[in-house]
């Protein structure tokens, strides 16, 4: 989880884009400034505070280790993110125009292969994904990462952050997040986002919904490239079968999502399926 400048983009974009990337549904597009908006402060603090201290290894994503603590984290993040999409869902929140379709689906997602595997799937997904831009070369510049960084304190500092967020802040310690796990989480993903400007510069379209689609296909294939293991643990019940499973199921989805928006201007308005 982090907050941080890349492109800023509507409210509406960022809280359908929130939903998916906090289980690792999409991810790649442009982001903006990352919030969880739920309205109880004390969540994140929550969050946080209970996160398991335990490094046992579960999984490994190429070069990198994943521990249970990590994965814990990721599972609590995740139940909220569920929470907000059981919400929009009801038409109980605030951004009454989300595609609710796809909502749907993303969630019926994560309800079939479980929290575990979802999130450490989000895990794997990250690593591996920054693995390859690194090996392309998409590296974030020292400048690039301070400047992001500053954007995202002035923010907190003003309290312009979502409860969430701040408080998940507030319960790490400001210094210690700004300071070391910001680093790190938006290194990672201001990469991640250089690697899909590389994917989208090579796809022989200018159609963004299609720039996806190349991308969903670019993503699949670095995956199934990777080395990756899911250990057997008390302190956890996902598989490397429900982890792929999930991720395989994604791509899908959003694969089918991105081709009916493509298609969708092309086709009388009485013919668009209805999902």
């Amino acid at each position: 989880m982090t907050i941080f400048k890349l492109k800023m983009v509507t409210q509406t974009s960022v809280v359908v884009v929130l939903l998916v990337v906090a289980a690792l549904l999409i991810g790649g597009a442009a982001i903006g400034a990352r919030a969880f908006w739920l309205d109880d402060y004390r969540s994140g603090q929550v969050t946080a505070s209970e996160s398991s201290e335990d490094d046992t290894v579960i999984a490994t994503a190429g070069d990198v280790s994943i521990s249970a603590r990590e994965l814990h984290e990721a599972v609590l993040h995740l139940q909220h993110m569920k929470q907000m999409a059981e919400k929009e869902l009801q038409g109980l929140g605030e951004n009454a125009d989300l595609p609710t379709d796809y909502l749907q689906d993303r969630h019926n997602l994560v309800t079939k292969w479980g929290d575990e595997n979802a999130a450490l799937a989000s895990l794997i997904r990250d690593r591996i994904l920054h693995q390859k831009a690194t090996e392309l070369g998409y590296e974030v510049t020292d400048k690039e990462l301070e400047e992001g960084k500053k954007w995202a304190r002035d923010a907190y500092e003003r309290g312009e952050l979502d409860a969430y967020t701040q408080g998940y802040i507030d319960s790490v310690g400001a210094d210690h997040y700004w300071d070391n796990i910001y680093p790190v989480l938006a290194t990672r993903l201001m990469a991640t986002e250089k690697l899909y400007d590389g994917v989208a510069e090579k796809a022989r379209t200018q159609h963004h919904d299609m720039v996806r689609v190349h991308w969903h296909d670019f993503e699949e294939a670095v995956l199934a490239e990777a080395e990756i293991k899911v250990l057997e643990s008390r302190e956890h019940s996902a598989t490397l079968d429900g982890v792929m499973g999930f991720l395989d199921d994604v791509r899908e989805t959003n694969r089918s999502h991105l081709r009916w928006l493509y298609y969708r201007p092309h086709i009388g308005a009485s013919s668009i399926p209805k999902a």
